[in-house]
């Protein structure tokens, strides 16, 4: 995943040298600069639709960028889907903010922090393990809402980079519960505050409220994982 982000940031900071020396004046006016990224910026630097869009999505959770997707965005994250042929075909339309530069400059001197990879969780003491850091989840004896999306998630048969639906947790957790997709956003909002207080780590899971909403960890903290 680390290497993914690398060629994410080759990508956006030739396209923002290239911008700037079309338009040159002020960078300060120029700011937020919009940039395209298609199937061959994908293909020169030997990326995927999939892993491209998920690193983008972790940079827009930060502010660094905003997301335009040109093309269907379930199509974008099919990575069974055929590549499409025409090469100059436009798969992202970004709005980048100023903020990303000291990111990129970080990126191009190899000084970005390694975030703990490899996640698993104990069942039995409810506890989650992010690296060498762990994070208590039940409340004394009582198994919490929390926990058991996070049962779901890591029995989830598509594997740990799946995203798991509320709706699906639901039936498969709390079939006799009268809870709602909405208490299980604020579930999982409860894990990444457990995680961020207890390890000092930060967006663990990637939220999506509304009808078809979703939880998911975030792809940064998943190599080396314990299933």
């Amino acid at each position: 995943m680390h290497s993914d982000y690398i060629k994410v940031m080759e990508i956006i900071n030739f396209k923002l040298q290239k911008f700037w020396s079309d338009h040159p004046v002020n960078v300060e006016e120029l700011l937020p600069p919009e940039i395209d990224i298609t199937e061959e910026d994908l293909k020169e630097v030997g990326i995927t639709r999939y892993a491209c869009s998920t690193c983008l999505e972790h940079l827009k959770l930060k502010n660094y960028l905003q997301i335009d997707y040109v093309r269907d965005h379930e199509s974008i994250l099919d990575m069974d889907h055929e590549p499409i042929d025409e090469p100059t075909s436009v798969v992202f339309h970004l709005t980048i903010s100023k903020e990303i530069l000291p990111l990129i400059e970080r990126y191009k001197l190899g000084k970005v922090e390694d975030v703990p990879r490899g996640v698993s969780f104990d069942r039995k003491k409810s506890i989650l393990k992010i690296g060498d850091k762990s994070v208590n989840i039940q409340q004394k004896n009582d198994k919490t809402n929390s926990h058991y999306i996070l049962e779901y998630i890591f029995e989830n048969n598509d594997g740990l980079e799946a995203k798991s639906y509320y709706s699906e947790i639901l039936q498969s957790k709390f079939h006799n519960d009268d809870l709602t997709q909405r208490s299980m956003w604020r579930a999982c909002e409860t894990i990444n505050a457990k995680v961020s207080k207890q390890a000092g780590l930060g967006n663990f899971l990637l939220i999506k409220s509304g009808k078809t909403g979703y939880v998911q960890i975030n792809p940064e903290y998943l190599e080396n994982t314990i299933s």
